[in-house]
């Protein structure tokens, strides 16, 4: 039996690397509850093929959860607070892809809210897991 012969350093970065892939597997597919049904948020089949907008709950809540924004897009009309409520353990941003917004790092049950004043598509990520996207669709 070979055994490697690796630093700390070494030892920290092959741990890293599995939970990212680990974390990323866990974002393939995921059921989020909104209100009254269940909604699936996996991606498509089709490289083309869009998701489509899911409309506005009556809360216009986003859930943060198990390493995934659910929706993953959600529609809304020009004027519209949208609100996100981690659910996870592990703390998440909401962080616009053009820097426009950023909520800092969410705790587990802290909320952050934005109002939407303009007609648009808003992509956002989670800065420290990037893998984690999803998008507010303003009309």
């Amino acid at each position: 039996m070979v055994f490697l012969n690796i630093d700390g350093r070494q030892f920290a970065f092959v741990i890293f690397l599995l939970f990212s892939l680990v974390s990323a597997s866990c974002n393939q597919s995921t059921k989020v509850v909104d209100n009254e049904r269940a909604v699936n948020t996996a991606t498509t089949n089709s490289a083309t093929e869009a998701p489509k907008p899911i409309e506005a709950s009556k809360n216009n809540q986003v859930v943060i959860e198990n390493f995934a924004y659910g929706p993953g897009q959600l529609a809304v009309p020009v004027g519209t607070k949208v609100t996100w409520l981690n659910r996870d353990t592990m703390q998440h941003s909401v962080t616009s892809d053009d820097k426009v917004f950023d909520s800092g790092l969410l705790k587990q049950n802290q909320e952050f809210s934005r109002t939407f004043d303009k007609p648009g598509t808003y992509p956002y990520h989670c800065t420290p897991h990037p893998s984690m996207k999803a998008a507010v669709v303003v009309k």
